[in-house]
């Protein structure tokens, strides 16, 4: 809340921004009241040990927050794609369809 309140991100996803220029932030967070470059490096190594972690599929499907999409149902659309670049195929191929139907309508 403070990060966000302080203007340093817009929401708690920016923390991955932050250590694109890790210096510059180090920097920045620590000026902040209640931090200091300790604390200021904790946070920037923890989003970059958690950026480099890959995120399973169905959790990625889970975190995109579309509706009626439950964590069971994710898992069935994650095993029914079987990977990211499936899914992603399937869903420019259910697209092209929508498209078209649109077209013809």
């Amino acid at each position: 809340e403070q990060l966000v309140r302080e203007g340093v991100a817009r929401s708690a996803a920016d923390v991955f921004d932050l250590t694109d220029e890790r210096d510059a932030s180090l920097e920045r967070l620590a000026a902040l009241d209640g931090w200091a470059k300790t604390s200021a490096a904790k946070l920037l190594d923890a989003a970059e040990a958690r950026a480099a972690r890959p995120v399973a599929l169905p959790d990625f499907i889970y975190a995109l927050g579309a509706p009626r999409i439950g964590k069971a149902t994710a898992k069935r659309v994650a095993a029914v794609a079987g990977s990211w670049p499936r899914l992603r195929s399937m869903l420019d191929d259910a697209d092209d369809r929508l498209r078209g139907e649109l077209a013809e309508a």
